[in-house]
This record gives structure tokens, C-alpha cells and sequence, in this order.
């Protein structure tokens, strides 16, 4: 499987072309995304860990693939004058048209500034007719223990837990989201700013253009289901993803989107 490297400063970033899938950043020394020991590295296979693209569908919300098909498709690296940042293009074309029948150019930058990873997805309607979807830079962190880390940022949001009807919502009480159980939750019009606290350092996650966060963990029972992820990884692991669940993107002909998530280890 092809990927690309960057080295910049005291970080670095390894990228699989197929999705675009960042799978490593690694910052003085330290790994700050999760990626399973048991992920699988196969043509049209997601990748457990790093940061897989969801679109033009989030989970099972629509119609189509779950997560969309941008996290399976190989997409084109693209030079660039910035010697911190890596470039990649996915295109309408055949496979797309039949899973999506909208015209479209996805554009996916990863820039480093040492203790700064920043993401931008960036969506452009080429065809003639408006065109909806819903998105999300799906992100494993790393953490040492998921008993000792936790999410700052959340109170009062509304959040829907999966099981559950998605008209029937709860509000976060506690000002520190910490998990000890399975967990797969949207909160809706989250705050720009979160950050996940642990033991030995804090990130803090800041979003613009996406208006949700998803938080995900497998638990144990999650995670002896997966055969891309080992049973004790979910102790190592929480997802944050900034995304678009709860109201499509909608683009015109000629109109362009763009989400971005910023990293930044404090």
C-alpha cells in the first residue's frame, strides 16, 4: 500500500494513499494517534486507527456506504510549495458515480507546525446539480489508560446515544466526559474547542466547519468483535471525531466546503 512521510520539526506523519489515511503522528517522540497492532493494511479495506475520512456519508446516516467510500479509494498525492504539508485528491469517476450520483473534488491537507497537526477536508460541487452529505474526520487518539484520561469541553451539550431513537437526547452533566463502558455518542453544535487530558499530556481538538463531535469507544465486548482490533487495544484508545451528523452539508453547483480539524499537543 503507498504512503507518503513528512518529517517537520520535532514531528512527523506517515499517510496512506488509499483514503488518504493519516496513520501516525508522531510528536517528540510520542505517538499521539491510535492504530491498532491488528489493523489491516488490504485494497478497499478501511484501516483500523489514524484518522479515516468519512464521506459523503457518516455511519448509517443516509443511504449509501457506511462511512462512505473516501476512506476505501485510493486518492492522488499532489505537490505542494510548503515543505510542512502533504496534499491529496480524490475525483468523481465511475466507482463514485455508482455509489453517489454527484460530481465532486475532495481535497485532504495535513499540515505540521511541530506541535500543531492541522487537517483540512476540503469539498468542491463540480457537477450541475446540489448535492448533500454528511462528513467526519474520524480520529483515534492514542491514550496510555482510558481509565485515566478524559474529555474537557462537553457540558450541557445534547448528545444521542446509538441504541437509542436519534429524536431522543440527553444532556452531558458532568464537566469531565470519562469513560468506562462502550460509547458511541454524536453531540450536537459541540463546542470549537475540546481537550483530552491524560495522565502524561493534553491535546487540545479544535474544529470549524464541522458542527458535531462524535466520541467512540468498542469497550472490551466492542473491541473481541473486531477482527482488526485486538481485545485490550479499546484501553488505549478514544476516538473524537469532528463531523457533520445531524444536518447534511449542502453544496450548489460551484459552492465548496471545508472542515478542519486542529491538533495541538499543550
Amino acid at each position: 500500500m503507498d504512503q507518503s512521510r513528512l518529517q517537520f520539526g520535532d514531528s512527523s506523519i506517515e499517510v496512506h494513499h488509499q483514503g488518504a489515511h493519516l496513520s501516525s503522528w508522531v510528536y517528540q517522540g510520542k505517538e499521539q494517534l491510535f492504530l491498532s497492532r491488528q489493523a489491516l493494511f488490504e485494497p478497499a479495506k478501511a484501516i483500523r486507527g489514524g484518522v479515516p475520512i468519512c464521506f459523503p456519508q457518516f455511519a448509517a446516516f443516509g443511504p449509501g456506504r457506511y462511512h462512505g467510500f473516501a476512506r476505501n479509494m485510493l486518492w492522488q498525492p499532489c505537490e505542494t510549495s510548503q515543505p510542512n504539508l502533504v496534499r491529496f485528491e480524490l475525483v468523481h469517476n465511475k466507482d463514485t458515480l455508482e455509489l453517489w450520483p454527484h460530481e465532486f473534488k475532495a481535497q485532504f491537507d495535513i499540515e505540521l507546525m511541530n506541535n500543531i497537526l492541522n487537517m483540512c477536508l476540503r469539498v468542491e460541487n463540480v457537477g450541475s446539480d446540489a448535492m448533500e452529505f454528511t462528513a467526519a474526520l474520524h480520529s483515534y487518539f492514542s491514550v496510555d489508560a482510558i481509565q485515566n484520561a478524559f474529555v474537557a469541553g462537553l457540558q450541557a451539550c445534547q448528545f444521542w446515544e446509538k441504541g437509542s431513537a436519534f429524536t431522543q437526547r440527553q444532556h452531558q452533566q458532568p464537566s469531565e466526559l470519562r469513560v468506562d463502558q462502550v460509547i458511541d455518542r454524536v453531540y450536537f453544535n459541540s463546542p470549537n474547542a475540546l481537550r483530552l487530558v491524560g495522565l502524561e499530556s493534553t491535546r487540545l481538538i479544535e474544529a470549524q466547519g464541522f458542527a458535531d463531535t462524535v466520541i467512540w469507544n468498542p469497550w472490551r465486548e466492542g473491541a473481541s468483535a473486531l477482527v482488526d482490533m485486538a481485545d485490550h487495544e479499546y484501553q488505549q484508545m478514544l476516538c473524537i471525531e469532528s463531523a457533520n451528523v445531524q444536518t447534511p452539508v449542502h453544496l450548489d453547483p460551484g459552492a465548496v466546503w471545508q472542515g478542519v480539524q486542529k491538533i495541538t499537543v499543550e
